[in-house]
């Protein structure tokens, strides 16, 4: 298999993870590429999703796989031993729902990102006083559990990669200082493994 990402897609970042955390890493070759570069250097990425947005896991069979969510739960069945996710009660819904959580605010700060890059005459205040409104009210309603040695769950990776994603691409949010509990938290992750392995390059 093959999995096509972005080393700075906080969407290929949770794959990432999940290949680590499952033990799946070696057996999953990972290729960097650029999904805003060259249509000409883009046609494997393409032909596998057709959308042209990473991350893409390549089957063996040459099926593309593609959401991080899709690809998650496709990995997770690859490894049932490790489980990511519940496989069915209350507690799979809690999972599912915190990842969902985390993927909103994902989608949120991506789209400041995007937004804030267009010349200032042609930005939306609205859009980016609404983004950041339901950035701020979904830190608040993280929950705040401890940090092991290594993600329990989906729902916790997912929470991990979208708060540091908003330190990389939107420090001035400073939502630490209000929510000192999730900071906290946070910095414990920053011991899995899967973290420091799968952090996006400094300066780009």
């Amino acid at each position: 298999m093959q999995l096509l990402y972005s080393p700075t897609s906080p969407y290929a970042r949770k794959v990432r993870m999940v290949l680590i955390e499952l033990g799946l890493d070696r057996e999953v070759q990972q290729i960097a590429c650029d999904p805003m570069g060259e249509a000409a250097k883009l046609a494997e990425l393409v032909a596998a999703n057709p959308l042209g947005k990473v991350p893409v896991l390549i089957l063996t069979d040459g099926l593309g796989v593609f959401d991080s969510r899709v690809i998650c739960d496709h990995l997770d069945r690859l490894a049932p031993s490790r489980g990511l996710i519940p496989i069915a009660g209350a507690h799979r819904d809690r999972v599912l729902a915190t990842q969902a959580l985390a993927d909103g605010i994902l989608d949120a700060a991506f789209s400041t990102v995007v937004e804030r890059r267009r010349p200032p005459e042609e930005r939306s205040a609205s859009w980016l006083a609404r983004w950041e409104a339901a950035i701020r009210r979904s830190v608040a309603a993280m929950r705040n559990e401890n940090a092991g040695e290594a993600p329990r769950d989906l729902g916790e990776i997912a929470t991990a990669v979208a708060l540091d994603y908003l330190l990389f691409r939107l420090p001035s949010l400073d939502w630490q200082s209000t929510n000192p509990a999730m900071a906290d938290w946070l910095a414990g992750a920053c011991a899995w493994r899967s973290f420091g392995a799968t952090r996006p390059p400094a300066g780009v």
